[in-house]
């Protein structure tokens, strides 16, 4: 149990506002039609940093609890925490003003591909 009020609140009003801002960013680009904006395509390589940074975050916070860091522990999280709310928004961007990419792979590839 969350014990900091301020923590509290702040996970509440991110896990409204964080929804809320997916529904917003998915379905506006249908009502207004799509930007057609060169940055976004180079989202996905942005994504994949991001994650990656993401997860290094999140392994050193690992090893910050482990040797007793609370306190570094904690900004590690926020900071991995803040990393993926960034990823999403970006993710969202993107896959609302492209095409979908259908894998073309078959077989157990397929089957593996798709379970991922």
């Amino acid at each position: 149990m969350v014990k900091d009020r301020s923590i509290r609140i702040g996970i509440i009003l991110v896990s409204i506002l964080v929804p809320a801002l997916v529904f917003v960013m998915f379905f506006v680009p249908q009502l207004f039609g799509k930007a057609e904006a060169d940055w976004i395509s180079k989202l996905p390589g942005f994504n994949a940093s991001i994650n990656f940074s993401t997860g290094i975050f999140l392994i050193l916070g690992r090893l910050s609890i482990s040797r007793g860091k609370e306190k570094l522990h904690r900004n590690l999280m926020l900071f991995a925490f803040g990393l993926s709310s960034l990823f999403l928004i970006s993710y969202v961007i993107y896959h609302s003003n492209s095409e979908p990419t259908r894998y073309g792979g078959e077989g157990v590839m397929r089957l593996v591909y798709l379970t991922l």
